[in-house]
Parts: structure tokens; C-alpha cells; sequence
């Protein structure tokens, strides 16, 4: 998954932003211009932030004012409702970020009628909590289930889900949401806030919704206890909690064993449930300002540190979330000292370019590609085979990941030794199997045998490696390959001609004529393939038009 924050991701009209406490003028069209970036990436979906109309300043979605509206920053309902339609036709999910939490701005005054008048549709001082608290020191969130519940987050109207004109309306809502744009799915945003009760109503609203719930904790078991039935997933704060401890230098900084003891320990505890892993979010500083944030860490050992981590990130169980720009070493902190936030970890990523030749670029896109080789190694736990103070390496099905803190190559030995139950990589029935580390620059010059009942060995230094089986590499050097030569003979058959237009030069074209056309009703999403059998009622029966032209919808 990528995730996006629509005023940060991509514009039309590209221009230097100095305010980023303001919006810069990312857009939903900005989004559709950059598809092919995300495709060539390997982003099979994406999770987009809120798109509903903002209270002043709200740029990033979640200070909401009209649940009912698209915000005009970002483009129209048409807009929305195109996107969408491109990126199912690339193949690609899309989940939609709901905030059910809050509304407003720190500024309204929950208790003033004519304050929460703005607000719509829930416009009456009782649709929100009138309890006198807010949730903004770390020791706040520490008072029990009923303050995480009722307070106000950072001071935000916090909606009174006991109330049932709220609990129905936002019901109602989120069903319309998705059904009306053709969302995948929901993000739940600030899930530890929301009553339980309600979020476990949602898929009652009708067919599945899927939903990511956010829930800020280090407790795996606590944390997964959010996602209830087969539609829910959870954010990995508790892995994310444990990478920023083993790979941010610092007098408290864990070895590589912590991890190594987290896949055993505390993995499990998720019983299961689908997890989302990330490194950077919203709501965080980027994790490549976090490593060098103490000072004195040189930039190649905080990339190297980086790239481990995000490897580590991608490989243990779950679904890997990228954050806009982590593809291309975006930093930035959370400074609330300074009034612009010149120094913000939500800067434009058209301030860092789009280059997808980058080396984190191409780490990511090459993990991604093993994960969809192997159906998002799905079927495979993580199973450590080697550890200590620098060094870990799991396998995973036929992959073998290695990772390491140590940051510098001379601060680790070049050998280390797999033992024999190494078994990850075999071929079949258990017979030698030679694997080559498709991170390297050149893969077929870094591989080791794995011969069942002996001793491996794997070159491992401080960069990270991720060993798969040779035909793996043969296959992906293949696919590159295909890919330059079709992306050089349509450069080449395009060049200098006036007929081709960029996308973005669309919207000069004339509209064409209005038609009409009766689409067949949309499918419940519990159906499934197979099950569904249509009856001679002709409302079921697509209409076509013989002056449509080949292709047209």
C-alpha cells in the first residue's frame, strides 16, 4: 500500500511551497498524472486521506467541516470518482482514510451552538462530547478507556457516539462513502478514540466494508483486539515501535536479537489478523530524520541504517504501507516551534522529485516484486535462523531476509553461518537450492547454496539482503528488460508527434457530446464469483450504443 495525503503527493501546477502549514496545492488530478510513478513502483493500493471539505487550514484532512462535500482543494466529485476508475484499471486498491473521531478545528467551541453550527450534518452542541478534557500529553492517554473515548484529541470537537442521531448519521455515511466513489475499503482514523461498540457495527451497515483501524500502542494483543471479523486489519504501531528502538542510534538503542525476539514473542499475539507495517505515517516524523536526529551520524550510515529498516519493515508479516516520499529519502520533523513549518515531515514530494532510479526507489520496488511473485508471501511465517547483536536474517518461503544495525560495513564480519535449518529457498523435496540477493546491484554475483542437513553460508555485510532463488532473479531481470524496450519503441514512435498529448494536456481538449448510458446495478461485495446468477430481468443487462466508438465508456 502507499499512502497519500492529497495537498503533499502531486500537483498540476508545480511551484515551490514555503507555508507548509498551509495547503500547497496537491489534487486529486495531481494523483492521476503520477499513476504510472506508482505503478513502475510496484503499488498494487493506495490509502488516500480524507477527501471531504476542511474547516481553514485544514490541508491535511482531518479537521473536517462537511462530511457531506469534497473538499474543492482537491478537486471535484467527478475527479474523485475518475481516479478511482484509473486505478482499478491499473489494478490498484483504494482505501479511504474516514475520520469518525472529531470534527472542526481547535477552535470551535464544542458547547457553542453558533460554533458548531459550521459543522455539518452534525450541527448541535449534543452531537458532541461535553466532557472538559483533552488528550494532548502522553500521560493523558494513560487514564482509562472512558478519556481516550471522550476527551478531545488535541482539543478537537469529539463526536458523542452514544448519541443515535451521530451513531446512525455516520453509519449512513461511511456506507454512502464508499458506495458512491467505489472505495476498496476505509482507514480508521484515531480508532483508540472511537467508541468500540460502534466500530464494531460498521460492517452491519450492509455488504463488508474493509477497515484499517489506526490504534497507537505497543501492545500487540491489545492492538489487534480492534480488528473484529474477516474485514479488519490494524496498524503495526507495535512493530513500528520496535524498529525505531533497534535502528535509531543512541545510548538506548536495542540490538538486532529485539527483533529477532519480537517475531516469536510478540507477532503471534496478532492471532492472525492482517497487519499493516509502515515506517513513516501522517502523524509521525520520517524515520530518516528520526536515525540522524541525535547528530553525528554520517548521511551514508543513516541511508544504509534506513534501508535496512525498511526491509525489515517489508519482510516480517503483513501488508507494507509506504508513506509518499519515503521512496525517495524524504525527512522532515514535527516543530511546532516553528510558525511555517518550513522543516515539516508533510513536505511536497514535488519538492523532491519523482526519480525512480533512486537506490531506495529500486529497494523497494524490487521487494515489492518478490512479494507479488509469491502472492505477498501470504503463506509464510517469519522464521529466524540467525541472530545477534548486529545481525538478523528470517526466512520466508523461498526468501531469506537479512538485515543489520550496524550501519558502517567495517563494524561487521563479511561471513556469518546459517545453520542447517535454514530451510527457506530449498527446491523441491528439500534439494540444493541456489539463491542470489536481488538488492544487489549486480544479484547473480551475491549467492550461496542451501543444502539440506549441512552448513550455509551467505556473505552478509551491514546492507541489507534479500536472498531468493536464481530463476527469481532471471525472471525479474526479464521483466525489466521487456519493460525498457516497450517504453523505448513508444518514446520513439511518439517523439514529435503533435497527435500524442501528455494527460495533463487533457483538459484542454473540447468536451465531447453527452451520452447517456444505463449501467447495470452494482453487486453486493459479499457476493462471491460464482455464486451470483442473473435472471431475465432486462434492468440487469448492460445497453449498448452503436455510435459508441471502440473503447468508450
Amino acid at each position: 500500500m502507499y499512502q497519500i495525503l492529497i495537498d503533499r503527493f502531486a500537483t498540476t501546477k508545480p511551484k515551490h511551497c514555503e507555508k507548509l502549514n498551509e495547503y500547497c496545492g496537491g489534487s486529486i488530478p495531481g494523483i492521476m498524472d503520477k499513476v504510472s510513478y506508482l505503478e513502475e513502483l510496484g503499488v498494487d493500493g493506495i490509502v488516500l486521506s480524507p477527501i471531504v471539505d476542511q474547516m481553514p487550514h485544514g490541508y491535511h484532512g482531518y479537521w473536517t467541516k462537511d462530511l457531506t462535500k469534497v473538499n474543492p482543494a482537491y478537486g471535484t466529485e467527478e475527479d474523485v470518482r475518475e481516479m478511482v476508475i484509473l486505478l482499478h484499471e491499473r489494478k490498484m486498491k483504494v482505501i479511504v482514510d474516514v475520520n469518525m473521531n472529531h470534527a472542526g478545528s481547535q477552535k470551535i467551541n464544542a458547547s457553542n451552538p453558533r460554533d458548531v453550527s459550521l459543522l455539518k450534518p452534525f450541527d448541535k452542541p449534543e452531537h458532541y462530547h461535553s466532557d472538559n478534557c483533552s488528550l494532548i500529553h502522553d500521560s493523558d492517554y494513560e487514564r482509562g478507556s472512558y478519556f481516550l473515548e471522550h476527551c478531545k484529541l488535541y482539543g478537537l470537537p469529539d463526536f458523542n457516539h452514544e448519541n443515535p442521531v451521530v451513531w446512525q448519521g455516520l453509519m449512513q455515511w461511511v456506507r454512502d462513502h464508499v458506495d458512491k466513489y467505489g472505495f476498496d475499503g476505509i482507514r480508521v482514523d484515531a480508532a483508540r478514540h472511537i467508541n468500540r461498540n460502534f466500530l464494531n457495527h460498521i460492517p452491519e451497515t450492509g455488504p463488508p466494508i474493509p477497515a484499517y483501524y489506526e490504534v497507537v500502542n505497543t501492545d500487540m494483543a491489545y492492538v489487534s483486539g480492534y480488528a473484529t471479523g474477516d474485514y479488519g486489519a490494524i496498524y503495526n504501531y507495535p512493530l513500528y515501535f520496535v524498529l525505531k528502538d533497534i535502528f535509531v542510534p543512541g545510548p538506548k538503542q536495542k540490538p538486532m536479537s529485539a527483533l529477532g525476539d519480537w517475531i516469536v514473542k510478540q507477532s503471534p499475539k496478532a492471532q492472525g489478523r492482517l497487519m499493516l507495517n509502515f515506517l513513516d505515517n501522517n502523524d509521525l516524523p520520517r524515520f530518516l530524520y528520526r536515525i540522524g536526529e541525535g547528530g553525528g551520524v554520517a548521511e551514508a550510515t543513516m541511508v544504509a541504517l534506513y534501508h535496512n529498516a525498511l526491509l525489515a519493515m517489508m519482510g516480517m508479516e503483513g501488508l507494507p504501507a509506504i508513506l509518499f516520499g519515503s521512496e525517495q529519502n524524504a525527512r522532515g520533523r514535527l516543530n511546532y516551534s516553528d510558525p511555517l513549518k518550513v522543516d515539516n515531515w508533510r513536505q511536497p514530494l514535488w519538492h523532491h522529485g519523482y526519480n525512480t532510479s533512486t537506490s531506495t526507489y529500486q529497494l523497494i520496488k524490487k521487494v515489492l516484486w518478490v512479494r507479488q511473485r509469491t502472492n505477498g508471501l501470504h503463506a509464510f511465517k517469519s522464521i529466524p535462523v540467525y541472530m545477534d547483536h548486529q545481525v538478523l536474517v528470517w526466512a520466508r518461503g523461498p526468501a531469506i531476509f537479512a538485515v543489520s544495525n550496524a550501519g558502517q560495513p567495517s563494524k561487521i564480519p563479511s561471513q556469518r553461518v546459517l545453520w542447517d535449518n535454514a530451510t527457506a529457498g530449498l527446491g523441491p523435496y528439500g534439494t540444493p537450492s541456489l539463491v542470489c540477493n536481488i538488492l544487489d546491484e549486480y544479484p547473480l554475483k551475491d549467492c550461496g547454496v542451501l543444502v539440506p542437513g549441512n552448513i550455509s553460508r551467505l556473505h552478509l555485510t551491514s546492507d541489507p539482503k534479500l536472498y531468493v532463488p536464481k530463476e527469481y532473479i532471471t525472471e525479474y531481470l526479464s521483466v525489466l528488460k521487456i519493460r525498457k524496450k516497450e517504453g523505448d519503441r513508444v518514446s520513439e514512435e511518439t517523439k514529435n508527434d503533435p497527435a500524442v498529448l501528455p494527460f495533463t494536456m487533457w483538459k484542454a481538449m473540447p468536451e465531447p457530446p453527452k451520452i447517456q448510458i444505463q449501467a447495470q446495478k452494482r453487486l453486493p461485495r459479499s457476493w462471491r464469483p460464482g455464486t451470483v446468477t442473473l435472471n431475465g430481468n432486462p434492468s440487469w443487462v448492460w445497453h449498448t450504443f452503436p455510435q459508441l466508438p471502440c473503447g468508450a465508456r
